[in-house]
């Protein structure tokens, strides 16, 4: 199991803060430091080996299966009046 964190842009991190902080879940609780430090980095989990899926692609590989799942899901919603 591989854990790869990706330092993301200043911007990104403050986007994700003001998300978190906005969040009506979130406004309840008290954030803590730990947390809002997380919004500085992307956190990507893998069982493959560096060899088979380099640190490199780990990114790429992520969005695009984000993409497939998201049209996967509004693709199936389109085509119900095909049966």
């Amino acid at each position: 199991m591989r854990l790869i964190l990706e330092r993301v842009p200043d911007e990104v991190a403050a986007e994700k803060r003001r998300k978190l902080k906005t969040d009506k879940q979130n406004k309840r609780k008290n954030i803590s430091k730990e947390r809002l430090a997380f919004c500085d980095v992307n956190a990507y989990i893998t069982n493959a080996d560096q060899d088979v899926l380099p640190t490199e692609l780990i990114r790429s590989v992520y969005l695009l299966d984000g993409k497939l799942r998201s049209s996967s899901k509004h693709g199936n919603q389109h085509l119900t009046w095909i049966k």
